[in-house]
């Protein structure tokens, strides 16, 4: 991820430490992933990595650890993951969920790296970003990019 990218999460987070979690060594993390259907972004590895999983402006990033100011229901992303799936949510059997809106849709990579929404309303699959670090500036974290 950009420099200034990782700036911007470590002045939130120096300034609400209860918003990220702690870190994942590399080998729980890459252990976690074993069987999944495609690899993993680099981008979303390395702030699991680094955080754990974290509240990062207004949403939830869900890695392998539980900040302190995010919900009981706010578990790992293999969790959360699972449990849209087994309630039917439309395209996250093609994605990992790593996030989810104000009004509880889920947020996915898939294997191409983009993000996805699934939006109950519509019953459609929305394009949210290019990339998880793409996500995290312009949603979560609102920096506008030239």
């Amino acid at each position: 991820m950009r420099e200034d990218t990782w700036a911007a999460l470590d002045a939130q987070f120096s300034k609400f430490p209860m918003m990220k979690a702690e870190p994942v060594p590399p080998e729980e993390f890459d252990g976690a992933v074993v069987g999944l259907p495609f690899s993993v972004p680099a981008d979303y590895r390395q702030f699991v990595l680094r955080y754990g999983g974290a509240l990062v402006g207004p949403y939830p990033i869900f890695g392998l650890r539980q900040a302190d100011a995010m919900g009981s229901e706010e578990a790992s992303f293999l969790d959360i993951t699972q449990r849209f799936r087994d309630d039917g949510w439309q395209g996250v059997d093609e994605w990992l969920v790593v996030s989810m809106d104000h009004a509880g849709n889920p947020i996915g990579i898939s294997a191409d790296g983009r993000i996805w929404c699934s939006d109950h309303e519509s019953g459609e699959v929305v394009p949210v970003a290019l990339t998880f670090e793409r996500y995290l500036r312009s949603k979560c974290l609102g920096l506008n990019d030239p």
